[in-house]
């Protein structure tokens, strides 16, 4: 995980925690992309083709990256000048963003292409596919005030 501010605010010290779970995070897109997958083929009444070995797991990076911060936007936006304080922060933790992720990634099954950009990124088949997969969920989490691409 690359750590940089994403958004004016971006809480970095969580981002470092969120870093430390990289692996798993990473894992756990794959296994649920895997799943909407072969659930979407069954569906379909088509056979699901092999799921590649997750040996291409950096591709993933920038869709991971971009995941990490809307779960940092919604669990420690940044004060707000208006307020006059700084809302106390919510006690969060890597468990806490794996949680996170796995109810979103559940959700993909309404967004196709999130779910075939990771298949085309685990096969190394389409370069593109990345940032497509980056902007899909930044238009998903269009609430979170992105730094440019």
């Amino acid at each position: 995980m690359l750590v940089f501010d994403q958004f004016d605010g971006d809480d970095t010290a969580l981002a470092w925690r969120q870093r430390d779970v990289t692996a798993a995070a990473l894992a756990l897109i794959v296994a649920t992309g895997e799943q909407h997958y072969r659930n979407a083929c069954r569906i379909a009444g088509r056979p699901a083709e092999d799921w590649p070995e997750p040996g291409a797991l950096h591709a993933l990076q920038p869709a991971h990256d971009v995941l990490a911060a809307a779960w940092r936007w919604e669990v420690s936006p940044p004060a707000h000048p208006r307020l006059g304080f700084d809302p106390a922060p919510r006690a969060v933790d890597a468990a806490d963003w794996l949680r996170w992720l796995a109810a979103e990634l559940r959700g993909w099954h309404d967004d196709p292409e999130l779910i075939l950009s990771t298949l085309a990124l685990l096969r190394e088949t389409d370069p593109d596919a990345g940032r497509r997969m980056a902007q899909v969920l930044r238009d998903r989490h269009a609430s979170v005030p992105w730094h440019g691409e």
